[in-house]
């Protein structure tokens, strides 16, 4: 594998290169990359035992993104770091480099949450580097301590040794510092950092990946969407009278208004006919577009279709906007005169048959006229809204919901969906989610290593 690598400029570097490539290190090996997967965290361990901790450097990016990403395993992390090993913080380190003995390769780190790792020279994602530029990395990563830093680790020892303490060897008082002048990894990772970000995992943990990609790839067909239009149905739109009230009323057509509510516009109201035409529109988009798949189920949409549905919506909200502002003057027009019809019919009833509402707020024993009026006109204020709060209430809805896992393990889903888009060839993206069928259902959450 080593001549093939030393052929070649354009590389795929995988976990199983990476982990060959560290194994043959004789001396010295520097990792560096957002994350790490579990066998380039054993092969690391190894090199730590061989050739010892401080020739030995692991620069990470230490956040639950990286994971949930798929750009390593948090339990490979935990591998190292329960070994022993230092790991230097990067954060935002999207690209991976790997230094061993005066060899150096350079790569793009693979997301396994979007794509499988490539294993083929062909399909390459990284570079293997000269011994000039493998030296300026290290010098980058691993800068050698200055002289004056030696001297003042040699002070430090001696004055330790001078008052007895627990010492640490030269070596690792010098790794300590020597970070300092690196242009990556100069912070090491401290375990409060490894404890929130292990938290984090433990709480949204990341997906199985080859699930979630086979997800993806069927969501780049498919995708459950609603269309609603909130408070369209002018002429259904009511307001809930007391029944000491409706009872009273003895107008037929007014009777047929209120029943145990009072509708705010008439049947022929034009606005309420307008209205409907709107409501038609949006039925017109939703038949054409939104396909039913049963009751269990949201209506489901082509994604091919999405820009068009959008155009359309946008177009219809827009006309929407327009009917508001021509109707807001006629609705307020129209609601006061439901107010006059209703007030004209109730008042004699009330004044025949006054309401223990009304009693108990005047001193006699009937009320006047005006006293009616008024209150009833206290009881419209309280239950009619006003012309802005009407047309308020319109409002065309667009929502989309992306298929899940549980979705797709459905039989009746797969031949929901091709009844409803029959001429669509479904075998890819069916094929592409059986073919991932053998991973357990259970193991939909990424393995979380603990402390």
């Amino acid at each position: 594998m080593g001549n093939v690598m030393d052929r070649r400029v354009f590389v795929s570097i995988h976990s199983k290169r990476l982990a060959n490539l560290i194994s043959e290190a004789g001396h010295r090996v520097v990792y560096a990359a957002p994350g790490i997967s579990e066998p380039v965290a054993d092969a690391i361990d190894d090199a730590r035992q061989r050739l010892g901790k401080y020739n030995v450097d692991v620069i990470l990016d230490i956040d639950s993104d990286v994971c949930r990403l798929g750009y390593g395993k948090w339990k490979a992390v935990e591998r190292i770091r329960n070994a022993g090993m230092e790991i230097r913080q990067a954060t935002g380190l999207r690209i991976g480099v790997l230094l061993c003995d005066d060899r150096g390769w350079l790569w793009s780190p693979t997301p396994e949450l979007i794509e499988p790792e490539g294993h083929e020279d062909e399909t390459p994602n990284g570079l293997v580097i000269e011994q000039v530029q493998a030296t300026r990395l290290l010098d980058a990563m691993c800068p050698e301590p200055e002289s004056n830093l030696l001297d003042e680790v040699h002070d430090e020892s001696d004055s330790r040794e001078h008052n007895g303490d627990a010492q640490k060897p030269q070596s690792e008082l010098i790794d300590t510092r020597k970070h300092l002048d690196a242009e990556i990894g100069v912070d090491t990772a401290q375990i409060e950092q490894f404890q929130k970000v292990s938290e984090d995992l433990r709480q949204n943990p990341p997906l199985a990946f080859d699930l979630a990609r086979k997800v993806r790839v069927f969501n780049a067909f498919v995708e459950f969407a609603k269309l609603s239009f909130k408070g369209g149905n002018l002429g259904q739109h009511k307001v809930s009278l007391p029944a000491s009230i409706t009872r009273i009323v003895k107008d037929k057509n007014m009777q047929q208004r209120i029943r145990t509510s009072f509708s705010l516009l008439e049947d022929k109201s034009k606005s309420a006919e307008e209205a409907k035409q709107i409501n038609k529109r949006v039925a017109e988009i939703r038949n054409e577009f939104f396909k039913s798949i049963g009751p269990k189920y949201e209506r489901v949409i082509l994604r091919a279709k999405k820009d068009t549905i959008e155009k359309k919506v946008h177009e219809l909200r827009r006309d929407i906007e327009k009917f508001e502002n021509k109707i807001r003057e006629r609705i307020g027009l129209e609601l006061a005169k439901s107010r006059k019809k209703l007030l004209k019919e109730l008042t004699p009833r009330i004044l025949e048959s006054p309401p223990n509402e009304l009693l108990n707020q005047i001193e006699r024993s009937r009320p006047t006229k005006k006293q009616t009026e008024s209150f009833l006109d206290q009881l419209f204020e309280k239950v009619f809204p006003s012309t802005d709060q009407l047309i308020e209430r319109m409002h065309l809805d667009l929502q989309y919901m992306g298929v899940t896992y549980e979705t797709l393990q459905s039989g009746h889903f797969q031949d929901a969906v091709r009844k409803a888009f029959p001429l669509i060839d479904w075998g890819k993206p069916f094929r592409e989610f059986d073919a991932s069928e053998g991973t357990n259902p259970d193991n939909l959450i990424g393995p979380i290593g603990k402390n």
